[in-house]
């Protein structure tokens, strides 16, 4: 007699893999088999990628030698001549250094950099005599807040017919 009564029926196995015919569809050693489907994938995928970005990010940072300071700081180095140029990107300032070194500050977001750097007292001729130049925005962050508001919409309709779809197999 079989160890299991319904194994000699016809069409109990059906569709059941070899060695899937004990109860809870366990295999004779006593594991299951695992089953990855689309959602596990994607989740595994997404989880590798956040992995290797975060490495990445860690070992490729162009920011840890610059020092953060005050606005201040800046607008008093620039009146005792030490800065040779200026880059702004956004709202972040980088002073280039005679001696090379870089310093970073944050400028105020509602003025511009010259206002700024004439309420703390530098003069015309001293800005003047530094380079100024504003960066470009870009890169993947940029490019991401510039498309979102239309791949969104875009991807949640696809994701939703791609939801419907699947639900449409099984009714037939």
């Amino acid at each position: 007699m079989p160890p299991y009564p319904s194994a000699n029926k016809p069409g109990a196995n059906k569709g059941r893999g070899k060695g899937q015919n004990t109860p809870g569809g366990q295999r004779p050693g006593g594991f299951m088999r695992p089953r990855w489907s689309f959602l596990n994938v994607i989740a595994t995928v997404i989880l590798v990628f956040l992995l290797v970005t975060g490495i990445y990010a860690e070992y490729s940072s162009q920011n840890q030698n610059i020092a953060t300071v005050p606005l201040s700081t800046i607008a008093a180095d620039m009146n005792k001549g030490l800065i040779e140029s200026i880059v702004i990107q956004d709202s972040t300032i980088r002073a280039t250094y005679v001696d090379k070194s870089v310093k970073s500050a944050q400028k105020e977001s509602d003025a511009s950099l010259t206002e700024s750097l004439a309420r703390l007292g530098v003069t015309g001729a001293e800005l003047a005599s530094t380079t100024i130049a504003v960066a470009e925005p870009g890169g993947f962050g940029y490019w991401a807040l510039q498309l979102a508001p239309f791949l969104a919409p875009i991807l949640l309709l696809a994701f939703f017919v791609w939801l419907m779809s699947r639900q449409m197999k099984g009714a037939g």
